[in-house]
């Protein structure tokens, strides 16, 4: 159920939302679903959102390495189809 709150108790959530709407979505959608899903939601100028926003969003990441050295955090990418890494997403 959901709740309600004063706004600017959840501006952060509302940031995040932002981003993942307009910049994640979109990069992901293009770099992991072209040439395997054909509709609206795989368009080419998407391209040009990961190349502008890419670089950036790589850098807002929290990435640090567990105990064996493996990094672990920020934005993680399973593909199962094509077994591409996360490090695709940022261009």
């Amino acid at each position: 159920m959901p709740t309600f709150g004063h706004s600017e108790n959840h501006a952060g959530l509302q940031l995040v939302d932002l981003i993942a709407s307009a910049v994640v979505f979109p990069s992901a959608s293009f770099t992991y679903c072209t040439d395997h899903v054909s509709n609206v939601h795989v368009q080419p100028r998407f391209e040009q959102i990961r190349s502008m926003f890419g670089p950036r969003l790589r850098s807002l990441q929290f990435r640090y390495q567990d105990d064996g050295g493996k990094w672990r955090g920020g934005i993680v990418v399973h593909d199962a189809i094509g077994e591409r890494n996360g490090s695709l997403l940022f261009g």
